[in-house]
């Protein structure tokens, strides 16, 4: 049985070609582990032009706002392809399966894609009907998975560096037990759930890439590096002797002195961190569980320890007023972080914010939001921001809000020596 595995561009990004997606690397290896031969279709950076792929099941991933270009490749791949059977997986189909079917997907995967290979066993002996919807449940043993495939793509079109050493991305760990109002899958058990790959196996991946790619530097993509101080301080110990260079993403309510000395010690460089805002008001809005104080002295603490920091800011947060505004703008000044990544705030399926608008000061259409194009409505876009914002506050209007974030990205401008690609994770992590 033929398969293809497609990844849709995100032209969105800043740099869609910062990083590979792992996601259907993962999807890839673990078809080869269970005997299958898949072929994977990565777009990115191509602006969606789609091959002519022939194939009995073709699987696409998507991201919310990759969506459209999903629904686009899967419509274009089935006008020759008119048997084939179209899965999609991802962010998407798991915080809105239903918008998958309808689009007129055979079968969603709502749920983790290293189960991919039962699906297509399923296929095979005729047991799995399309118009489906399979919700799998998660890996408890992560251990079992495999190192993504990233064999199976051209990994040297992707470009990222870390104090100018050429960088490949890893994962540590899945899930975030936090529940912030605009983050999607809050009520997903695969992304609340936290799971480690053990240490050891964090190690053979890092060592695996350094022997095939000749990289010695590393993104670990977890939602929160430090979300267990003493995994992490093991790890730590054990990165010591590698000699690596690495950056994370931290909390800083779980980021202290001891840790920031540890991660320095072993290599860190730089830590990111979603700050979002720098009202305590706005912060009680979200359920973020962290204050500006906290935030100031991780900040602090990076610098003390010889690391940088980058601050994620959302603008048009629920509740947002020009009052909130211009204390986070104060927080910026006073923190002073190395970079920053300012983003108008995009509800995503899935987010407290959309499945309970009610609960919270925001308004904004979710059909609008679906139907958008995330090139004119994303919410980062390029220098300048997006053009246009989908959500408002009872005291702020659409306009203000990107006039805000114009506002703040003009006094604090981001340094492109250190910007992180674009590659925040707004669907499932902060």
């Amino acid at each position: 049985m033929e398969i293809a595995l497609v990844i849709p561009d995100s032209p969105f990004l800043l740099d869609p070609l910062g990083f590979p997606q792992l996601g259907p690397l993962y999807v890839s290896a673990s078809l080869k582990k269970a005997g299958y031969n898949p072929k994977v279709y990565d777009l990115t950076g191509t602006s969606n032009s789609v091959p002519e792929i022939e194939a009995d099941i073709i699987g696409i991933t998507s991201s919310t706002p990759q969506f459209p270009y999903a629904v686009k490749i899967m419509k274009s791949l089935r006008g020759f392809n008119p048997t084939s059977i179209f899965i999609i997986g991802g962010p998407h189909a798991i915080n809105a399966p239903e918008t998958c079917r309808d689009a007129g997907f055979d079968i969603t995967m709502a749920g983790e894609g290293e189960l991919f290979s039962h699906v297509v066993s399923h296929i095979e002996t005729r047991r799995l009907s399309t118009d489906t919807i399979i919700r799998p449940q998660p890996t408890e043993n992560l251990d079992d998975i495999p190192y993504p495939d990233r064999e199976a793509i051209d990994i040297d079109r992707y470009h990222f560096y870390v104090t100018g050493e050429k960088t490949l991305h890893l994962m540590t760990q899945r899930g975030c037990p936090y529940g912030c109002a605009f983050c999607s899958g809050r009520e997903v058990k695969s992304y609340r759930w936290v799971r480690h790959f053990s240490d050891d196996y964090v190690i053979r991946e890092i060592n695996h890439l350094r022997d095939t790619y000749g990289v010695n530097a590393f993104m670990f993509f977890d939602d929160e590096f430090n979300i267990n101080k003493k995994r992490t301080l093991r790890l730590c110990e054990r990165f010591k002797g590698m000699g690596i260079a690495w950056r994370c993403q931290i909390r800083s309510n779980l980021f202290d002195a001891e840790l920031a000395q540890a991660m320095s010690e072993s290599g860190c460089k730089e830590v990111g961190c979603g700050v979002e805002t720098g009202s305590m008001i706005i912060k009680k809005n979200i359920h973020k569980k962290t204050t500006p104080e906290q935030d100031l002295r991780a900040v602090e603490l990076a610098h003390e320890y010889g690391m940088k920091f980058k601050c994620f800011i959302i603008v048009g947060l629920p509740g947002e007023t020009r009052e909130t505004f211009d204390e986070t703008r104060a927080w910026v000044k006073k923190a002073q972080p190395d970079n920053f990544d300012y983003t108008v705030l995009m509800p995503y399926p899935g987010s407290p914010i959309w499945e309970y608008p009610e609960r919270y000061d925001i308004e904004f259409d979710k059909q609008a939001i679906i139907d958008s194009n995330f090139d004119e409505t994303w919410y980062k876009g390029t220098t300048g921001g997006p053009p246009k914002s989908l959500v408002r506050t009872s005291a702020l209007s659409h306009e203000d809000i990107m006039q805000l974030r114009l506002e703040l990205e003009e006094e604090f401008p981001r340094s492109p020596s250190t910007a992180w690609a674009g590659t925040a994770l707004p669907e499932n992590g902060g």
